[in-house]
């Protein structure tokens, strides 16, 4: 497993990987026998009472940042410029909480289901070698020690999760910090789950950021070129931007959560990189003279980063690029669609 750190290129990695074809129907299948009868055992286990599991305990408390916000929005240069710091180490989008925590809520912690949804997810994630997913952050026995150590715990179906949740990102950066003292994990859709993550980690720090959507439209229908996930229809961008702007504005005023969420705005990072950067810091309670925050933006300025094209992963990143790749009745419908919200944050009309 490569482990990415402060310092290093996450971006590359995904624009220079091989294609790998997906798993064959045997090959999921095995996984799902083996991977079922390995949760039976550990569930029997657990009901039994058995000794307590020798997967470690949950690391010393330590921060943890989540960055989030619409795709497209600037979520990746984000995460790699509060990386930048050597306190802070970090890794591909885990989507612990749709890959993990979602499948055993929705089937019962003491359930088969759940569990081997998770672990096929890792396996087949790891054996296609997918861009994102919980095999960047465990490998397959110690996902299996996680779930043994969370079947452990007294707790109901969302604090068994949680405990496991927690288990794989903080056995992570056990084994891969590297003397870093802040653990930042970045899955765009993980705003969904604000609520969760604050419960879970007592001590996190979200930073959302949001972008104009009319570039964030752009850079969806580029990336669509190449990958399936993208909403292709205009209306579909225009939705997806709308429920993540909505759920950010609800979350801001959230008891338990305004004080621990941060929104940047993709526009404002890119006029005053190091401003914007030194703000960040300061919430997340990170040292950084000007000397240093300065060599971590020159270190990921955007135009640095190579094969930025239409349907890589970095584009050009660029502000205002919708005046020249949309019509003007696409930009109409936008603005229409999506005036309000577009005024509250500051993004004027045309």
């Amino acid at each position: 497993m490569v482990a990415v750190t402060a310092g290093d290129r996450l971006g590359r990695w995904v624009d220079w990987r091989e294609e790998v074809p997906p798993a064959s129907s045997w090959f999921r299948r095995r996984c799902e026998v083996r991977n079922t009868l390995t949760v039976a055992r550990l569930l029997a286990g657990a009901a039994l009472g058995g000794r307590r599991s020798a997967a470690p305990e949950p690391g010393p408390a330590h921060p943890v940042v989540f960055v989030v916000g619409c795709p497209r929005s600037g979520t990746t240069w984000l995460q790699e410029l509060v990386a930048g710091s050597p306190a802070v180490a970090t890794t591909q989008e885990s989507h612990v909480y749709e890959a993990l925590y979602r499948p055993v809520v929705a089937h019962g912690a003491r359930r088969v289901e759940g569990w081997v949804k998770a672990l096929q997810r890792r396996d087949l994630g790891s054996r296609e070698q997918r861009w994102v997913g919980l095999h960047w952050w465990v490998t397959h026995g110690e996902l299996v020690g996680v779930i043994a150590d969370a079947l452990a715990c007294p707790g109901d179906d969302r604090a068994v999760a949680s405990r496991a949740v927690r288990g794989v990102l903080d056995g992570w950066f056990t084994r891969h910090g590297r003397g870093a003292t802040v653990l930042l994990e970045k899955t765009p859709s993980h705003l969904f789950v604000v609520p969760e993550i604050v419960s879970t980690f007592p001590d996190a720090r979200i930073i959302e950021i949001v972008r104009d959507p009319r570039d964030v439209c752009v850079s969806l229908e580029k990336q669509a070129l190449t990958l399936a996930w993208p909403p292709r229809r205009r209306i579909d961008q225009i939705r997806l931007w709308r429920r993540y702007v909505t759920c950010g504005d609800e979350l801001a005023d959230r008891p338990g959560v305004a004080g621990r969420l941060r929104r940047v705005r993709f526009e404002d990072l890119s006029a005053d990189t190091a401003g914007v950067l030194a703000e960040l810091f300061s919430f997340l309670g990170l040292d950084a003279d000007e000397t240093e925050i300065g060599r971590i933006v020159e270190a990921n300025r955007i135009t640095r980063f190579p094969r930025r094209r239409d349907g890589s992963h970095r584009r050009k990143g660029e502000v205002g690029s919708w005046r020249t790749e949309l019509d003007p009745a696409e930009v109409a419908l936008i603005e229409t669609e999506l005036g309000p919200e577009m005024d509250r944050l500051g993004y004027e009309r045309s």
